[in-house]
């Protein structure tokens, strides 16, 4: 039996892609590929676990669209999860789908409910307040992908993509914690990138240079980001 194709799409900033790899290990016998934007690819090509992954551009929006219609239907997945992605990303999604049940192949795509788009293209969508900035990030896109494998499993007779019995049933997902949706604390996936020293040659130097310039004793730290430009809730300055 031939593996089941997932792709993950996470089209926008470095951070969120960050916490968003680490949910592809919810599909534990499934080949998974991310589409991530062009600029960010050290970011999947050395993280650990290896990653596939192809690039689109956002700024050129018609040639990322026609390429990512062709892709999704060259790799036929069954299951499409959009993090986040423009409108034409969820278009291409439904255009692809269409051709793909054409040729008699079933493809389902789930993101999150929020902008009309996302009603309209979508099979099925997950509704989340993230503004309010109740989880980590990384928690949210988890839930997503255990909801996005829960709905394939139980809407496919041939699920070999994973186990039933991890699956969910009837189970609403808004205002849950990992618990409620069969994640355990001990066992939540972590991101981690593998670099060798040639590839940071300057490290030292750049760590010099920021100790320096912000005063900084040479200790462990934790850096915090405080802030988005979207509609979350920021940090005040102060803190």
């Amino acid at each position: 039996m031939s593996t089941k194709k997932i792709i993950l799409i996470r089209l926008d900033k470095i951070g969120d892609l960050i916490a968003t790899l680490p949910a592809d290990q919810v599909f534990t016998h499934a080949a998974v590929q991310w589409i991530v934007a062009e600029g960010l690819e050290k970011i999947v090509r050395y993280s650990v676990p290896k990653r596939a992954f192809t690039v689109l551009s956002l700024k050129n929006k018609w040639h990322s669209f026609k390429k990512l219609v062709a892709y999704l239907i060259q790799e036929k997945p069954v299951l499409i999860v959009i993090f986040y992605g423009p409108a034409w990303s969820y278009f291409a999604g439904f255009i692809a789908r269409v051709f793909l049940r054409l040729q008699g192949k079933n493809s389902i795509m789930v993101g999150r409910y929020s902008q009309w788009y996302s009603f309209l293209f979508l099979t099925t969508g997950l509704r989340q307040s993230r503004s309010l900035s109740e989880k980590p990030e990384l928690q949210y896109n988890i839930e997503m992908t255990e909801f996005a494998k829960n709905y394939w499993i139980n809407n496919n007779k041939d699920n070999s993509c994973n186990n039933k019995s991890t699956a969910v049933a009837n189970t609403t997902y808004n205002n849950k914690t990992n618990t409620d949706v069969g994640i355990q604390f001990h066992s939540q996936p972590n991101y981690f990138l593998k670099l060798d020293s040639h590839q940071i040659p300057s490290y030292e130097k750049l760590w010099e240079k920021i100790k320096t310039q912000f005063q900084l004793e040479s200790k462990n730290y934790v850096v915090v980001h405080p802030g988005m430009a979207g509609s979350a809730l920021n940090w005040p300055t102060e803190y």
